[in-house]
């Protein structure tokens, strides 16, 4: 089974450091693209957006 991975954060500049925090242990891949993912939301929906 793989590990899941449940964040809840604000669409803010200021969260993607603790998003790639939490996923250091999977590796840079993983914390390069749940940054991307993040800052696409930032860009793409609105910052703030839950």
């Amino acid at each position: 089974m793989r590990p899941t991975v449940a964040l809840e954060l604000l669409a803010t500049p200021g969260e993607v450091s603790g998003v790639r925090r939490a996923l250091r242990s999977y590796g840079t891949d993983v914390q390069l693209c749940a940054s991307e993912l993040v800052t696409n939301v930032i860009r793409h929906v609105g910052e703030g957006v839950p």
